[in-house]
């Protein structure tokens, strides 16, 4: 009797044991949307995470993937209900917005002299997508951007040597790459090919011609998109375009620009990383070159910055916690961890590393990165993306001049950033 006393007390010990180790565990949950199916997600889940438990014992975190589609609804929803997530990677285009609505903590005020640190760390353009009215509302965590891909082999058929540098170069090196190949009387190889007319795909050449879509305080438009610099830059591809030297891409027609590099019939494409993957999986034996885009006189080339920042909703309950958890996948070790599985860090030390600097094409984005340019970074960009498209659709189709299109685009731009 006396020894079955002793073994239920030590069952009751253990028991009571475990509920004080479990109840003091911090569980922070974390949403994002990375592919759990691809090796982002599962570096993500078994490699980071994993790695950041053990040397924060007591802290586990929850991490759920959510579709992109759904994500901005589910996470604002549960923002208003009190139920957000501790800490959350989302797209840069939302912060602006989402800050404005006060649903983000002031990282720049919460951890102030240690957040100063972290920020002097990474690339400035991925940074700038956090700034909102005088603070930073989130800190970059894997970012992209676009360069030129020109293709050697046409190159070196048309006896040029190196991609173009300058707009100057880039309209001669387009002009002599623009062939009827067969001899039918059609043109079936183009100097260049541009995507579409969405301002992903052009802002880089009015940025690389000095141009922009506003002043630095986002509160003007006027004297900015219609300057000659932005005129100049959109002349340029409405010139190329009319006179038959850049493919239908531009205009959503025309073969796919990955599939048309890869089949020789464009010189020149613009695209991120993701498209060595793509182009090497259709055409293993292709060679694929890179290069910064083109600029203007005077200026320099400056391309656009994607990818995804950190949040901490205001609702978090464990913000420390949730920096901490920021703070190390910051670090060196993991960016480059993730860097393997596609993504391009941030942190611009790893520049230097040996994987980096050995890597087939990173090297070329990460020497982009360093002047790369953020979209408008306003609540309001979604309207101001709509604006910059009607007004390039119109410049290309011919339908208004591009300084017509731009004065157009501005004036309405204007009357958007006075928006509360």
């Amino acid at each position: 009797m006396k020894k079955l006393s002793i073994f239920l007390m030590l069952i009751l010990l253990f028991t009571t044991i475990s509920s004080i180790a479990f109840a003091g565990d911090t569980v922070i949950k974390f949403w994002h949307t990375y592919n759990m199916q691809t090796e982002e997600g599962k570096t993500m889940n078994e490699v980071v995470i994993p790695a950041f438990e053990k040397e924060h014992p007591g802290v586990k975190v929850e991490s759920l993937q959510i579709p992109y589609d759904e994500f901005r609804k589910k996470l604002l929803t549960s923002i208003a209900g009190g139920k957000a997530p501790d800490i959350v990677r989302v797209d840069i285009i939302w912060v602006p917005e989402m800050a404005k609505e006060g649903l983000l903590t002031n990282l720049s005020q919460e951890f102030g002299e240690e957040f100063d640190k972290y920020k002097s760390k990474v690339f400035p353009g991925p940074l700038s997508t956090n700034y909102y009215n005088g603070s930073y509302y989130g800190i970059p965590l894997d970012t992209n951007t676009r360069v030129m891909m020109w293709n050697k082999k046409l190159f070196q058929a048309a006896g040029i040597n190196n991609p173009p540098t300058t707009f100057t170069e880039f309209k001669e090196v387009v002009k002599k790459l623009t062939k009827d190949t067969d001899g039918d009387g059609k043109i079936d190889q183009w100097g260049a090919a541009i995507g579409s007319l969405w301002p992903w795909h052009i802002l880089p050449w009015i940025w690389s011609n000095g141009g922009s879509v506003t002043n630095s305080g986002l509160t003007k438009s006027t004297g900015y998109l219609n300057s000659p610099e932005s005129v100049g830059a959109l002349q340029l591809l409405v010139d190329l375009y009319k006179d038959g030297y850049m493919s239908e891409t531009i205009v959503g027609g025309g073969e796919d620009t990955g599939a048309g590099y890869g089949n020789d019939h464009y010189g020149m494409i613009f695209g991120g990383p993701w498209f060595w993957p793509i182009i090497k999986g259709q055409f293993p034996e292709k060679e694929l070159d890179f290069a910064l885009y083109p600029h203007g006189e005077g200026a320099q080339s400056v391309s656009v910055v994607g990818g995804e920042n950190m949040i901490i909703p205001t609702t978090s309950k464990h913000k420390d916690i949730a920096w901490e958890f920021a703070k190390y996948l910051l670090s060196e070790d993991v960016q480059v961890k993730m860097a393997k599985t596609g993504q391009i860090p941030v942190v611009s030390s790893v520049v230097d590393t040996k994987y980096f600097k050995s890597h087939p094409y990173f090297g070329i984005f990460m020497e982009q990165l360093k002047t790369a340019n953020a979209r408008t970074v306003h609540p309001q960009w979604n309207r101001i993306k709509e604006e910059l498209h009607k007004a390039f659709e119109a410049a290309i189709l011919g339908k208004m001049t591009s300084q017509e299109a731009l004065d157009k685009a501005s004036t309405e731009i204007d009357k958007i950033l006075k928006m509360k």
